[in-house]
């Protein structure tokens, strides 16, 4: 549908006007002119400041009140102490990280400073022993 410029005589401006003057939202004005969009008379409004009457929508009646609800006291939920972490392997060699060797398992211990476990890495490109390796991708780990 092609753009077309809304033609605007004195009588119609004069029926905007009057209407938007009574309170008519623009798109009421817009239906009883016919032929033109409710922005359309939007900015017919504001080129001339016509000035808009009260509107004449009828009051809404107020909402019944909600039932108040007991004072809520938030209570924070218990923190799980954390696990302690498990003793490592009997082959856990114990390395700081400066220690370990390309080929060996990067596999970490401890809370600080790491240790870490230091047995032959298993072949494949990983970065861990055959034991960590396996502990590492459990099956239903998945991403």
């Amino acid at each position: 549908m092609p753009w077309q410029a809304a033609t605007w005589t004195d009588e119609r401006k004069q029926l905007v006007r009057d209407l938007w003057a009574q309170g008519f939202t623009a798109t009421e004005v817009a239906r009883q002119v016919g032929g033109v969009s409710r922005n359309a008379i939007i900015g017919l409004c504001h080129r001339n400041d016509f000035r808009q009457g009260k509107r004449r929508a009828a009051p809404m009646p107020k909402p019944e009140p909600l039932p108040r609800l007991p004072d809520y006291v938030p209570v924070d939920p218990p923190i799980p102490s954390p696990l302690p972490p498990l003793p490592p392997s009997p082959d856990f060699l114990g390395l700081p990280l400066w220690q370990l060797r390309e080929d060996q398992c990067r596999w970490p211990h401890g809370d600080g400073p790491f240790v870490f476990c230091g047995q032959p890495k298993e072949r494949g490109g990983t970065a861990y022993c055959a034991e960590h390796r396996r502990k590492g991708h459990a099956q239903g780990h998945h991403r």
